[in-house]
């Protein structure tokens, strides 16, 4: 089978009649039928059906016409990105994140690429999993996702630690929790991690300790904001845009968790200027690639 074929084929399901597909190609009856007898031929079984009303698809043409439809679709994003390779950076870089505080020097890293190359777009897509928005709908994800998917590796944008923290504003109306078991009798406020509950707290210990959040969030600025307001106790990354000179950290000792930032490539985009382009200016911005996770 190849891609013309393929295509033939579609066009031909779609239309379901050979001058009509044959219209839509700008190209001859006798073609468009020929090229669906080569493919019938290759997949050796019957793909169209003749009906009187049109040709119809059978099972075995049901089959390839969903998934023929993505092959051809992959098959156009990898010439559109093959011919970008070699040429300088430009399009649409499109990144998906978080709702969290991006890392040091990442506003930086977007600031230069686009005052290097005026011609480059960056689009920020906002994911709770960015990893399921590559490659398909975005070429990078800065994600919290604990596994790296097949085909991508990741480089290391650094480990943050996550602290319950209350503002002086709560301490000063409400007595803080002596105990950690006290928390319980208290309103708290949790971020989301992608791949981790939110009813419960990591202990140092290897524990758990189980909690019913009368707040929960994808995006940490949220958090902050409750917590800043004095409304309650939050746990949360402590990234440096989150840490507040009003905020203590509650049972240091015994509440532990972090979380790795990272950023994920596909290998098929790898090669794409603008990618190249980012991430060099991003190393430099960032300490980006300070070690590479392996492949999953």
């Amino acid at each position: 089978m190849d891609f013309e074929q393929l295509r033939i084929f579609i066009v031909l399901a779609e239309e379901r009649t050979f001058l009509g597909a044959a219209n839509q190609l700008s190209t001859s009856r006798s073609r468009v039928r020929r090229k669906l007898d080569q493919l019938e031929a290759n997949a050796g079984t019957t793909l169209l059906r003749r009906e009187p009303g049109g040709l119809i698809l059978t099972p075995a043409g049901t089959t390839l016409m969903r998934r023929g439809r993505s092959l051809l679709s992959d098959a156009d994003e990898l010439i559109s990105h093959v011919r970008d390779v070699g040429t300088q950076p430009s399009g649409v870089l499109k990144i998906a994140l978080s709702r969290t505080p991006t890392p040091p020097g990442w506003e930086e890293t977007c600031r230069l690429i686009q005052s290097e190359h005026e011609a480059l777009r960056i689009d920020f897509q906002y994911s709770i999993k960015p990893n399921t928005r590559i490659p398909a709908e975005a070429e990078l994800a800065l994600t919290f996702e604990d596994a790296v998917p097949s085909g991508c590796r990741a480089l290391e944008m650094g480990e943050i630690p996550c602290r319950l923290f209350v503002n002086d504003a709560y301490r000063l109306r409400t007595p803080l929790p002596a105990e950690l078991s006290d928390l319980r009798a208290h309103r708290l406020a949790v971020w989301r991690h992608p791949d981790r509950p939110t009813d419960a707290l990591p202990l140092r210990d290897g524990r758990q300790f189980a909690i019913d959040p009368c707040l929960v969030s994808d995006d940490a600025a949220d958090i902050h904001r409750a917590v800043a307001a004095g409304d309650c106790i939050g746990y949360l990354p402590a990234l440096p845009k989150l840490v507040d000179p009003a905020f203590k950290i509650l049972f240091e000792d015994e509440v532990s968790g972090a979380v790795q930032q990272r950023l994920v490539i596909p290998h098929i985009l790898a090669d794409l200027p603008r990618i190249v382009r980012f991430l060099e200016i991003c190393a430099s911005q960032t300490g980006l690639g300070r070690s590479d996770s392996p492949l999953a």
